[in-house]
């Protein structure tokens, strides 16, 4: 009881100690209002960024098509000397490739490049890489959507720095994108 009389006269004081008090309380909590939604929109298009270079990486994937048998309508990745595991074996390492290009990655390790705004120092885990070529069609992806073009699906698990430390060292996510083959080429 005597800590709530002391908290009463300190609130109920002339000089404004309280009203001090209370104000110091609501900058403290506006600017932790502010600093939550800067850190909000900084992951959010951090995500958006990722997202565009997983995108990049599924579309090289295309070049490692079959170039004879495109011209004749099907889509394949293995050559007459290969089976469709090795084809499908050289487009993942192609996607992975240009990840590491377009995300700035180290080629081996997978770990960001120091000089990376973006990434903390975690390396950048691949969870899914898959190919669905017209056999396949239509299937559901491992997200539940429909696929009815070809595609490539990729997912992969990033941890994303934060700005301000009082909201960890980094956050981390998943960060899966479906690439359409938009028309027959």
């Amino acid at each position: 009881m005597n800590i709530l009389k002391m908290a009463d006269r300190f609130f109920k004081d002339r000089q404004g100690n309280g009203n001090a008090v209370i104000g110091l309380i609501i900058v403290l909590m506006i600017s932790m209002i502010f600093f939550l939604l800067v850190e909000i929109g900084h992951l959010y298009i951090s995500v958006q960024h990722i997202k565009n270079d997983l995108d990049f990486a599924n579309m090289a994937v295309w070049k490692e098509l079959n170039q004879d048998q495109l011209a004749y309508g099907i889509y394949q990745f293995h050559n007459e000397y290969e089976t469709p595991q090795q084809g499908l074996n050289r487009a993942r390492e192609t996607f992975m490739q240009y990840l590491s290009r377009n995300a700035g990655l180290n080629p081996f390790s997978f770990k960001p490049i120091p000089t990376h705004p973006l990434l903390a120092d975690d390396p950048v885990q691949i969870i899914d890489f898959r190919v669905y070529l017209k056999d396949d069609l239509p299937v559901l992806s491992p997200e539940g959507k429909t696929i009815d073009k070809i595609s490539v699906y990729s997912r992969i698990r990033v941890k994303i720095k934060t700005l301000f430390s009082m909201f960890g060292e980094g956050v981390v996510t998943d960060v899966g994108i479906i690439s359409n083959l938009e028309d027959d080429l």
